[in-house]
């Protein structure tokens, strides 16, 4: 897992742009940290963009509702779009996000994988009501999730 942070948004690092990489052999914490962070940036832009693989060319969608649990994300869809189908058949992904109100931008690479834990589920449901609007309940047959294993996060 890899941070990049400019120095336009963390007074922590002097030069104009570093790379944090963190090893698998590091504890689990330090991957939450900086899915936190990116879990943070993505709630301040409001919405973000989901980028996948459509045969030979990216497709994005604007997507509003993200959760964090542990140091995975979690985006949710219905099955009645080609972003659900794209996001089974190529697990790459890319969330890109900028903040309304600077030129601050970030840039998430992970793997999608779809999760159907109903405890999850739910808990997203009660993070992001809009989606409780939308699908009711953690059961019904059009709310699909998926967990992102996240690989690379670069904020600038």
């Amino acid at each position: 897992l890899v941070l990049v942070v400019s120095d336009a948004t963390s007074r922590c690092f002097p030069s104009t742009l570093q790379a944090v990489t963190v090893p698998s052999i590091y504890l689990n914490w330090e991957r939450i940290l900086i899915v936190s962070k990116a879990y943070e940036f993505l709630r301040e832009c409001g919405f973000f963009f989901v980028l996948t693989v459509n045969d030979d060319y990216p497709a994005g969608r604007p997507f509003g509702a993200v959760m964090e649990v542990g140091d995975d994300l979690y985006l949710s869809t219905n099955d009645m779009n080609q972003a659900h189908k794209q996001m089974r058949e190529h697990k790459q992904i890319q969330i890109v996000a900028k903040k309304p109100t600077s030129r601050e931008w970030i840039r998430i690479t992970g793997i999608a994988n779809e999760c159907d834990d109903k405890d999850l589920k739910q808990k997203k449901l009660e993070e992001c009501p809009v989606l409780q609007q939308r699908f009711g309940a953690v059961g019904m047959e059009h709310f699909i999730m998926f967990k992102v294993k996240v690989e690379h996060v670069e904020i600038k």
